[in-house]
Formats: C-alpha cells, sequence, structure tokens
C-alpha cells in the first residue's frame, strides 16, 4: 500500500516548492523548499526528512496541472522574494482590489513513486517543466503524463504562449482530468 509523506508546509498532501536544477543552487535563497534536479538524482534541498530520488530507482513519475489563487498586497512585493525575481516579470494578469492584488498562477503537480511509496510535490510555477520532462526521459524514467503536458509546454514555448494557452484552456482540462482549479489560495500580506 502506497502512502503520500506530509510535512508541516504541505497543502492537500503535495509539497509546495521550487522545482531548479543543480547549477542553479548557489542563486537560492532558503526560504521556501528546492526540489533539486541534477543528472543522477532529485531531492530536496537541505531536508533529511526525504530520500533522494535516484532516477535509476524511480518505479514512476507522474504529472499533472493545478491552478492556484495568489494573493497579496502591492505594497508588499518583497514577501515575493520567495518566488523568485522573476516572479514579476512574468505575463500573467493580477487583477486590484485596492491594496489587494490577485492573479492566477498555473503549478506543475509530480508524484515520484520510489521503493513503494508516493512522495508528492507542487511546483510555484510550471516555467520549468519542459527542461524537467527532458532530464527525465534523459534518465529513462517513466513518465505518466496523461494530460500531454509535455506536448503544451512544447507547443507553446514561451511563458506569455504557454499563460495565454492555460488561461483559455486550463479550465476545459481541469474538468476532462479531474484537476484543482483552484486548489486554494496563497495570501502575503
Amino acid at each position: 500500500m502506497s502512502q503520500i509523506i506530509i510535512k508541516n508546509y504541505v497543502k492537500n498532501d503535495y509539497v509546495k516548492c521550487m522545482f531548479v536544477f543543480d547549477e542553479n543552487i548557489q542563486e537560492l535563497k532558503n526560504d521556501c523548499p528546492h526540489l533539486v534536479f541534477d543528472n543522477e538524482k532529485i531531492y530536496l534541498l537541505n531536508d533529511h526528512h526525504y530520500p533522494q530520488f535516484f532516477y535509476h530507482h524511480i518505479e514512476s513519475i507522474s504529472i499533472s496541472l493545478c491552478s492556484r489563487l495568489m494573493s497579496y498586497c502591492e505594497n508588499h512585493q518583497e514577501k515575493f522574494s520567495l518566488l523568485s525575481d522573476e516572479y514579476w516579470k512574468r505575463d500573467e494578469p493580477i487583477l486590484y482590489c485596492g491594496h489587494m492584488g490577485v492573479n492566477l498562477t498555473y503549478c506543475l503537480d509530480m508524484i515520484i513513486h520510489y521503493h513503494d511509496k508516493m512522495y508528492a510535490f507542487e511546483s510555484f510555477s510550471i516555467l520549468q517543466t519542459q527542461r524537467i520532462i527532458e532530464l527525465l526521459k534523459k534518465n529513462h524514467v517513466c513518465l505518466n503524463d496523461p494530460i500531454h503536458i509535455e506536448n503544451i509546454v512544447t507547443t507553446h514555448h514561451t511563458k506569455y504562449e504557454l499563460q495565454h494557452y492555460l488561461q483559455f484552456h486550463y479550465n476545459e482540462l481541469a474538468q476532462k482530468y479531474h484537476l484543482d482549479n483552484p486548489r486554494g489560495q496563497i495570501i502575503y500580506s
């Protein structure tokens, strides 16, 4: 029987983290969990409660999508440093109501099936998805992609194209594949 590993920063059984590659480790800030992809393994940076997921031992990885509402006060942009400086350069619409901003963001879900257990992670963004899929395929990891995310991210190369596509098609995908829409709201104040 499989189990989902849960920690205190988990929402809906998924560890919410930034998906990064090993060459970017020196640039990281320690204000959020980081799931690191290198040439041999996947691991949660600075967390010894999770195993290191060596590619050759991974049974399979299932990927999916979810959407989240992000809310924040416009005077508190520095709070978003955990989402990286790239957050403010994204082409996602931000709706303002008084001093509160809200935007809908799309996240990659990844469930790693490893030694008869399941470990669930949710990214802060889907922008690295194509590179992650390429790395997993290069390492011969069995990838379960029922939504055809690989096709979506390779067809819509730029973050603008991807955001535009998801704005118009995510509701349809969510209904067809029973995706969280939205999974919840993250509030920064």
